[in-house]
């Protein structure tokens, strides 16, 4: 799947997004109106302009980053080291975008300030998801100019703020989610299979389905599958080049996958020898991870007999190859806005208890927590759980725990605070009793690493 982000891959290309597609002004031999000390940087130019607002084209060697370093990483952190050198008002009035010199990654990038810190948010474009951009492409088409709405600098600020909102991308991802969950659930009622409840069961199903595809996608880009970080997407290509309309992928291909392939009883089939024009898929499978977590374990539900026919996968893979998922890891103050671990919690969460009578979710003891309560609580109990352990001032641990929130500027602690509070951050366990999606968890993990990359700034360590 093909989208206008995809085939971008030099400066004349960037030009017809900026300046054709979105309606901004070029601005040649502009100069920059602040200046950057960094070896890194091949090319800094101001590329597009809307009343005082600006484009910046930013071009690194990434030649420099060390030869066991990704080059999204060496991208990010130089990204971080240049906005630091940037005046706060040209981050704020400004759309920032990097590029390697072969112009295979890209990176459009945005800057928050929290508190005395900065928060960096980006799309990024590279070898692996440029068939996936279908998200960068439509929120980065809001930048476009309406000359009716747009009559200021503001007006475009307020676009940069709504085309890098991540809780927009979610909310968008969730509601077609839905659309294909309704639909497959649906044609499962159609089978109509006398299991009880006729919605109980086909609702269940579909979830579980739908829940091992996506935990997949985010699985292959690990490379487990021969290396391939495409897999799913190659697999249902070549069932469909071969095989489409035979109404086989579900029960000869895909329960082979889930129940065979990754519980290590797989044999070689036959129809999974293709010829040379397709990986092979018989080696592919033997050899796939052994994924102990119960989700790939047959149950109740995958004996009832359900087939879901190859026009719906269509609808599904449709849906799942669009979007880019990531395995990077988001820090409290960097984001890639893109699909990634945490859905999967949220999605189940937000489908129960859409799905569910509120009193029967509160009985079955589902509940969905908003971040900022979580973050609440968990950061309240963190300043009574180290006020206990170091016995540090309990206003000054506040003034640490919470510093994110405010303007405020964290605390200078002594060298023996900063051992302390490092050795109860590094030792400390956290149980989640009632958990469900690991949201909490996860929270609280991006806290813990917030806290200590303070201790290491005070200490002058990395």
């Amino acid at each position: 799947m093909s989208f206008y982000l995809s085939n971008l891959k030099t400066k004349e290309d960037l030009l017809d997004i900026i300046c054709n597609r979105w309606g901004f002004e070029y601005t040649p031999n502009f100069p920059c109106p602040f200046s950057i000390q960094n070896n890194s940087v091949v090319e800094i130019e101001p590329i597009g302009k809307f009343y005082n607002f600006w484009i910046f084209y930013i071009v690194l060697d990434g030649n420099q980053r060390n030869p066991n370093q990704k080059i999204e990483t060496f991208l990010s952190s130089k990204e971080r080291e240049i906005f630091t050198q940037i005046p706060e008002a040209d981050r704020r009035e400004s759309l920032f975008i990097f590029s390697t010199g072969d112009g295979e990654y890209w990176h459009f990038v945005i800057s928050e300030k929290i508190g005395s810190r900065i928060k960096l948010k980006r799309f990024s474009i590279t070898p692996e998801n440029r068939n996936r951009l279908r998200t960068a492409s439509e929120q980065l088409d809001k930048f476009k100019i309406d000359p009716q709405k747009d009559t200021s600098t503001e007006s475009i600020v307020r676009k940069k703020e709504q085309v890098f909102n991540v809780e927009e991308v979610t909310d968008r991802f969730f509601n077609e989610y839905k659309n294909v969950f309704d639909l497959i659930k649906k044609f499962l009622i159609s089978q109509n299979r006398n299991v009880g409840d006729p919605q109980d069961k086909p609702h269940r199903y579909t979830h579980q389905l739908l829940n091992r595809l996506m935990f997949l996608y985010f699985v292959q880009k690990k490379g487990c599958f021969g290396g391939d970080k495409e897999f799913i997407h190659h697999f249902w290509n070549a069932y469909r080049d071969n095989f489409e309309g035979q109404n086989q992928f579900h029960l000869n291909w895909l329960n082979i996958l889930f129940f065979e392939a990754l519980n290590k009883k797989f044999y070689s089939r036959d129809y999974f020898k293709l010829g040379n024009n397709y990986p092979d898929f018989n080696s592919v499978l033997s050899q796939a991870p052994y994924l102990n977590g119960g989700l790939f374990k047959e149950n109740e539900l995958d004996f009832l007999g359900y087939s879901i026919e190859d026009s719906y996968f269509n609808t599904i893979f449709e849906f799942l190859e669009s979007y880019n998922f990531t395995i990077e890891e988001n820090t409290p103050f960097d984001q890639e806005i893109a699909i990634n671990p945490e859905m999967l919690g949220y999605i189940y969460e937000m489908v129960v208890n859409v799905s569910e009578e509120t009193d029967e979710a509160h009985k079955l003891g589902i509940f969905y927590t908003p971040k900022t309560e979580v973050e609440l609580m968990i950061r309240n109990s963190l300043v009574e759980y180290l006020f206990n352990k170091t016995k540090i001032d309990k206003i000054t641990l506040y003034e640490f725990v919470f510093a994110e929130k405010g303007e405020q500027k964290i605390p200078q602690f002594s060298q023996n605070e900063r051992e302390k509070l490092l050795k109860e951050l590094d030792e400390i366990a956290v149980l989640d009793p009632a958990c469900g999606s690991g949201h909490y968890l996860v929270v609280i993990l991006d806290i813990l690493f917030e806290l200590k990359e303070d201790i290491y700034q005070q200490m002058e360590k990395e």
